[in-house]
């Protein structure tokens, strides 16, 4: 079974910087779930990013659309 370290204060400090660019640039900064897939680190990613999105495969094995699964802003 695998086994992957977290450096909770890193993760932290990567957080704060992309919560300032959407501060400051109004962009809205997504968890790419399939890039991170790491569900313990949800609750404290949640505190910073705007939202989740996760993709599939569609029929024909063609990317499916981004779908929002988390969206903290009501949009």
């Amino acid at each position: 079974m695998p086994c992957y370290i977290i450096d909770a204060a890193a993760l932290r400090r990567n957080l704060t910087v992309l919560k300032g660019v959407a501060d400051r640039t109004g962009a809205r900064i997504l968890l790419a779930q399939k890039a991170f897939s790491c569900a313990a680190t949800y609750p404290l990613c949640a505190r910073y990013l705007a939202s989740t999105t996760a993709r599939s495969l569609a029929r024909g094995g063609a990317l499916g659309t981004t779908r929002p699964t988390v969206n903290r802003h009501g949009t």
